[in-house]
């Protein structure tokens, strides 16, 4: 894998209405896993006296911050001049950007980036600028598509002494993450490998692994565009 070729136009651009509203024919952006959201088969979300009494409010779910169809219009603003900075930039910060592919969706990749921020504009530009910087030299070695080399052991030795795991997904189809740094036998650790291929390690799971497991999901279930993890 190399990050995912970036040389084409991601699918599916949203105007500045359905960034605020969501798009025509959807009853609910698929954000939230609390029943809010819309499904495959189209159902409608659940009948809530609250949004009869007050039908022009808009979701309060905190899942749905910040996510396409939820957008303020200060928020929808700093995303057009997100996407043009994008565009306009192009190599290596739009690979950056779309490191999981563009498959993942323009609304729902360039949202992902604007809520670590906050929606500062540029505090955005300065994390994609340091994270393509930190990236680089793992870029031109694929991102270690070996884990043994990578780590100088087998990885299920490296799982034994720092427990770490996907065991399944969320109700919104993210993967689930558990860490047990707590646990960390640090003696062996310093036996089997070092921190150099710890880091290796680390992208080749966010490259290979993680991000095979949203490419999978993805495939399986078209409408899933959340590319995080819980």
């Amino acid at each position: 894998m190399n990050g995912g070729s970036t040389s084409a136009s991601p699918p599916g651009q949203w105007s500045a209405d359905e960034l605020m509203h969501g798009k025509a024919g959807d009853v609910s952006p698929p954000t939230s896993p609390n029943g809010s959201a819309t499904t495959s088969g189209g159902q409608k979300k659940r009948f809530s006296m609250k949004a009869m009494r007050s039908p022009a409010k808009k979701s309060t779910d905190p899942l749905d911050w910040g996510m396409p169809g939820h957008l303020t219009k200060e928020e929808v603003d700093v995303f057009m001049k997100f996407r043009d900075e994008v565009e306009k930039r192009g190599g290596e910060f739009k690979s950056t950007v779309y490191s999981f592919s563009l498959i993942e969706g323009e609304a729902y990749c360039l949202t992902r980036w604007l809520r670590a921020r906050k929606f500062v504009y540029d505090d955005v530009i300065a994390m994609v600028e340091e994270a393509t910087e930190v990236r680089a030299d793992a870029r031109k070695h694929e991102f270690y598509p070996d884990p043994v080399s990578a780590l100088g052991c087998g990885p299920s030795l490296f799982m034994h002494c720092y427990p770490q795991l996907y065991p399944g997904k969320a109700k919104n189809g993210c993967p689930i993450f558990i860490s047990k740094p707590g646990v960390l036998n640090t003696d062996a650790m310093e036996c089997i490998t070092s921190l150099d291929g710890i880091l290796k390690f680390h992208w080749h799971v966010m490259m290979h692994d993680y991000k095979q497991r949203l490419m999978e999901h993805k495939k399986a279930h078209p409408d899933f565009c959340n590319f995080q993890t819980v």
